[in-house]
This record gives structure tokens, sequence and C-alpha cells, in this order.
């Protein structure tokens, strides 16, 4: 059966160099990759090794397409259509086309290139990779009406991914999530810091790490120490507004994040789960925070947050900030409402996933 795989990252990122490296550890791969050799891209033929120039300048005299400052030789996106069109995939393990983007978007570059692969393995036994990049994965989707896509990131596309599952798989609309882990607290009633306790043989900090991994491409951490979290070689950032409790928290996640959406979390959940995870995430709503509920309680710090809503933050804050007691997340929902998913209803998880860690005791609970 058919596979179809998106590489996918931003300009610059290391997209081909990372399929070049995964070419060279494997066989029976076959497809067109873009090279820039002396400062010109040019067509690289995987099977046979041959090289093509297709990166052509203003005084080039033939017919040209052009994207960006890029002028290109449309001879030779014709030579890729015929190339793939009178291919014989029956000798081949995967086939790649690097890269697509805003040309094949506007049904230019390898658009025809695309079709025919697309069409003629339709019934085979075959992976299909294309490298993609980040802004244009959903247009590309939906342009190629292509099913149950998976999406790699440069850092999980590894030599051993055809025979192996890698670290991450991606759906491609969690590449719209930043996730957060905050571990600003004082964990007052435990004694020490939560986040570092140790919990067969990892720390709570990095559990919940290794299963925001399996969810989302990039997590970061919100703590005052930064140096106390270097083991997780994760980037850190520090709260905005101190000593102002979670909703600080969410702030600073907000207010650093590039993404419209962002999964926010405490460090001291131990039983979270990816799946459990990505089910908060992917849940479908037009509302700016998805709060999740279970055994009667809401889970602030297991929850949605839309960058939206980061001047209603900060509005909370700034009223409160003086005050014996600062905004909470409580005030901030019911600012600006949200989505309550209801699993003392739903009865597809277990509750002890959203155990929360406040005291010693709770920790012998669950060794």
């Amino acid at each position: 059966m058919r596979e179809v795989i998106i590489l996918t990252g931003k300009i610059g990122s290391g997209k081909t160099t990372s399929l070049i490296n995964w070419i060279k550890n494997n066989k029976n791969i076959a497809g067109i990759v873009t090279l820039t050799k002396k400062g010109k891209r040019v067509l690289w033929d995987v099977g046979s090794n041959e090289e093509k120039c297709f990166e052509v300048d203003e005084s080039f005299n033939g017919p040209v397409q052009k994207i960006g400052q890029f002028i290109f030789d449309e001879e030779a996106f014709t030579w890729a259509e015929k190339f793939v069109k009178e291919y014989d995939f029956n000798n081949v393990n995967s086939f790649v086309i690097d890269e697509a983007g805003l040309l094949e978007l506007n049904k230019k570059g390898f658009y025809n290139a695309i079709q025919n692969l697309l069409r003629l393995t339709k019934d085979k036994n075959i992976k299909i990779i294309f490298v993609v990049r980040e802004q244009c994965i959903e247009k590309f989707i939906e342009l190629f009406d292509l099913k149950d896509v998976k999406i790699y990131t440069k850092e999980n596309f590894n030599s051993s991914f055809l025979t192996c599952p890698p670290r991450r798989i991606l759906n491609y609309s969690l590449l719209k999530f930043t996730a957060y882990i905050l571990c600003g607290g004082k964990s007052s009633r435990f004694g020490t810091d939560k986040a570092l306790v140790e919990l067969k043989g990892k720390k709570i900090v990095e559990i919940i790490a290794d299963e925001l991994k399996k969810v989302f491409n990039k997590i970061v951490l919100v703590t005052p120490d930064a140096a106390k979290y270097e083991f997780l070689k994760m980037e850190c950032i520090n709260d905005v507004y101190t000593g102002c409790g979670p909703l600080a928290g969410i702030h600073t996640a907000l207010k650093h994040s590039e993404t419209e959406k962002n999964f926010i979390i405490s460090c001291d959940l131990p039983l979270m789960k990816a799946d459990l995870i990505k089910y908060i995430a992917e849940y479908q709503t037009e509302k700016n925070i998805i709060i999740p509920k279970a055994g009667d309680k809401k889970q602030y710090l297991c929850a949605v947050y839309s960058k939206g809503i980061l001047p209603e933050v900060e509005k909370l804050l700034e009223q409160t900030k003086n005050l014996p007691k600062c905004a909470s997340p409580y005030d901030l929902i019911n600012l600006t409402g949200y989505e309550l998913i209801d699993f003392d209803t739903l009865g597809i998880f277990d509750f002890k996933f959203f155990f929360n860690l406040n005291t010693r005791e709770d920790l012998n609970m669950i060794l």
C-alpha cells in the first residue's frame, strides 16, 4: 500500500540536507532532488546520479518560470514530468520529489510531475516522499487531495525510519502549535522543585517533555532558573510578570509564541500521555481556549490557549499585579469564554492521566 510522507520545515532549515543523508543511507530510492551547485540550482536524478541544471538568469532565451528572485528553465519541469510518467515504480521502495512550494501551489513547477506520480503509484507498495515548505503544507495537501499523510521534520527524519517508526509523526495541523511547560511554581507543599523529582528513573519534567515530543515539534520551558534544566537541551524563557502565578506563565508563553495555537501544561502532571494531549490539541472549536475537565475539576494547565487572547491576559495582570492576589486562569476563561472538554462524561481516557503531584504523599501513591 502506498504511503505518502512529507518532510517539512522553514526555509533554510536543512530539509534537503536531511533528505540527502537519508538517501545515502538507504537503497532502492529514486526521484528528483534539488541541489545547489556553483550558486545555481540543479536537479539530481537520484537513481542515475545525473544532474540537470534548471536555474537560469535573465539572459536565457527559452521559456521560463519565475518565483521571487529565481528563474527556472521550463524545459526542466517538462523533463521531470516525462521522467515520472515513464518510470517503472515496481523496482523501487521509495520515490522523492524535492521540493514543492509556491510554484506547485500555482500549478506550475513540479505540479504535473506530482500529479503523474500520485496517479501512477496509487496501487503500488511504495513510499512517496515530498519535501514541502512548512507554510505550504495545508494547501499542498488540499491541492493534491492527500489522505493519511505522515509529516516529519528534519529532527526525526532519520536513516532508519523505513523500518523503525520515527520518534515523532506529526499531524500537519499540530505544526501550528508550540508547547510550553510551566516550571515556575514554588512547590511549597512538596518542599522541593516538583519538576526535578525522579519517578521511575526520570525527572518529572523529562517525562512530560517526552510525551509532548510525540505530538509537537517545538517545546519550550517557562522557568526562572534555566540552569536547572540544561540537561533537557530545550529553550527556556522567564516570566515577564514575576510572582503572579500561573497566569503569568500563560502570558509569558503567549508573548513568546510565534504560533496561534499553544498547548500549555504544568510540570506536575507526571502521568499525562501523548494520546490525551493530542486529543485536546486537535479538538475542533472556534473558541480561543480549550480546557479539559476530569474528576469534576477544570484543568487550566493542561490546555490550549490562542495567542489572540494575549491582550486580555495582559490586561488582567496589569490590573492585579500589585494586589495581594494576582488574577488567575479562572479569571481569564471567564473573561474570554472557553471550550470545555468534559472527560467525566466522555469516558475515553482514565482520570489518572490528570493526576496532579502536590505533596510527598502524592508521589508515594504513584511510585
